[in-house]
């Protein structure tokens, strides 16, 4: 007996719902060592029963014709159908059974089925290990990020830095980088050459032989269209990227949504009926409510009213492109840059995110590498990845931090402090500052505002007002109105001008005299007051006799 053949497998067979028998041409001494697995489409695999579910036919003569067949009815008698797939194997023991005695007689044929037996534990174990991604310490991971600004912003907190952290935590070779700059458009990565390298960044990430390019584009050039390009001519820059990247790389290509508005909820919904709330703050643009013309605001009465018209254009827009980047990628990962914006992690620039921000970019981005089949099977290294605490779900923390407004919106849950995610957090950010930061998520300054609630006329009380966390030597106006009545347009100054202070706080005690002439009707009263760009309110006071 001898082993002529190197493979220890035959298949996988694709099903046709019609073939039942299945050829393998490596020698087998005995059936017993065969191993046949069945994958149903979209299911996972299945290891068969001889006898039960297949039976086997071995030529006879395994030297000069190795091999056989397996005869598989399929389940229930149904040949196996088209998208499942069968694979057949010959895995024997790891044992040496043979045992030949000092002086004592012996036939060739014992030490040769033993020699046998070895080479194919060898080619056995030879297969396994090619199937194995290949170790972290071999090649790295590369990972390009042909970028945007989310990408650069903040310097060294952003995910492109996050998930080189993650990678390095879990021992594994990854390179993650970024190949562009801030603010660049999909225009720009093709034509824009660096005055160092002379490269374009298109180049210069086919240069660098990546695995996998993640692409965070899309807002820089539907809405904010830095290259005064229309809509058609943006597709086509991406057509051009898209057909650059894959004629110069074989690497998996992911675009990152980055998403301006409410897109996980309101994808379906038509433009002119988006209200501002759902949108990233910056679609927002200045508060729509009389008298607050060029301030920016967190105010329901604005938020809540539908996007103006140039900006549904351009919410429309965003939509056209991101189908069509949906259908030049390989792949699409759910960014959640909304929900980032919601929870208050944004820049006083009102666009970028902040670094616990870039947390939700890297937390969606792991999740998409540690989930979707597409990417893992055309990258197998990702599959060496694992579950990281709970970083890929960070969906978890958006559902504890907000509920529903009531009106299609979001607000900060006040129970969230209770939980042991709200006990979790303070080494990152506190609670006060989540409170802040949801509560003043269109505005530049995100301040902490403290003001009496409650006044009582007969017991000649006060009215006091701190605000902390604003910038330092503004000018503070104000307005206060009953309820009942309408707003007032002009901002009330003060008798003599109240400033900031030099570390952005602000305190005032309107004395009892002064509070019977503002608050003289007992009633429910709003106040609001204008720092620099912001408009801060209304604030509720309540007045009894």
């Amino acid at each position: 007996m001898t082993v002529h053949t190197t493979s220890s497998s035959a298949g996988p067979f694709s099903g046709n719902g019609v073939s039942t028998t299945f050829p393998f041409t490596f020698t087998v001494h005995d059936d017993d060592h065969l191993v046949v697995k069945l994958t149903p489409s979209g299911w996972t695999e299945t290891t068969l029963t001889q006898g039960t579910h297949y039976t086997v036919t071995l030529n006879s003569d395994q030297d000069d014709n190795p091999g056989g067949s397996i005869e598989f009815p399929g389940i229930d008698n149904n040949p196996m159908p088209t998208g499942d797939t069968l694979l057949i194997e010959r895995v024997v023991d790891l044992l040496q059974e043979t045992d030949l005695q000092n002086q004592g007689g012996y036939y060739p044929e014992v030490v040769e089925s033993a020699l046998d037996k070895l080479t194919m534990m060898i080619q056995q174990l030879q297969e396994e290990l090619v199937s194995l991604p290949t170790p972290s310490g071999g090649d790295p991971l590369k990972i390009a990020v042909l970028n945007a600004s989310e990408s650069i912003i903040p310097y060294g907190h952003t995910f492109t830095d996050n998930l080189q952290k993650l990678f390095d935590s879990i021992g594994m070779n990854v390179n993650v980088y970024n190949t562009g700059y801030a603010g660049m458009s999909i225009y720009q990565a093709r034509t824009n050459s660096d005055t160092y390298d002379n490269l374009t960044p298109v180049q210069r990430t086919i240069n660098s032989d990546p695995d996998i390019v993640l692409m965070p584009h899309a807002i820089t050039d539907a809405i904010l269209k830095i290259d005064g390009r229309d809509i058609n001519q943006v597709q086509a820059d991406a057509t051009a990227l898209y057909n650059d990247l894959r004629a110069g790389t074989s690497a998996y290509l992911v675009y990152n949504r980055m998403t301006p508005y409410d897109h996980e909820t309101y994808s379906a919904t038509a433009v002119s009926s988006i209200k501002r709330k759902y949108c990233a703050p910056w679609m927002h643009e200045t508060s729509t409510v009389t008298g607050d013309t060029g301030l920016y605001t967190s105010e329901e009465a604005h938020i809540g009213t539908i996007l103006s018209t140039a900006m549904q254009t351009l919410l429309d827009d965003w939509r056209t492109l991101n189908t069509h980047l949906e259908g030049l990628a390989d792949g699409t990962v759910e960014t959640s840059y909304f929900r980032a914006m919601r929870l208050g992690f944004v820049a006083h620039d009102r666009l970028h995110a902040t670094g616990n921000g870039q947390w939700v970019y890297t937390s969606k981005i792991w999740d998409y590498f540690l989930t979707n089949t597409a990417i893992r099977a055309a990258v197998p290294k990702l599959t060496l990845m694992h579950m990281l605490n709970n970083i890929n779900l960070y969906e978890d923390v958006w559902r504890s931090l907000m509920i529903g407004d009531g009106s299609g919106g979001y607000k900060f849950d006040p129970t969230f402090a209770d939980g042991s995610e709200g006990k979790e957090w303070p080494d990152d950010i506190t609670t006060q500052e989540l409170v802040r930061g949801i509560a003043y998520w269109g505005n530049e300054q995100r301040p902490q505002v403290n003001h009496t609630r409650y006044i009582k006329l007969s017991l000649n009380e006060d009215f006091t007002m701190t605000i902390d966390g604003l910038w330092p030597g503004l000018e503070i106006r104000t307005k206060i109105w009953l309820s009942t009545d309408p707003e007032p347009i002009v901002w009330s100054q003060f008798p003599d001008p109240r400033f900031t202070n030099i570390d952005g706080g602000y305190g005032n005690i309107t004395m009892a005299a002064t509070v019977a002439s503002l608050f003289g009707t007992p009633g429910t009263y709003n106040f609001k007051f204008t720092i620099g760009n912001d408009a801060f309110g209304p604030f509720p006071v309540k007045v009894t006799a």
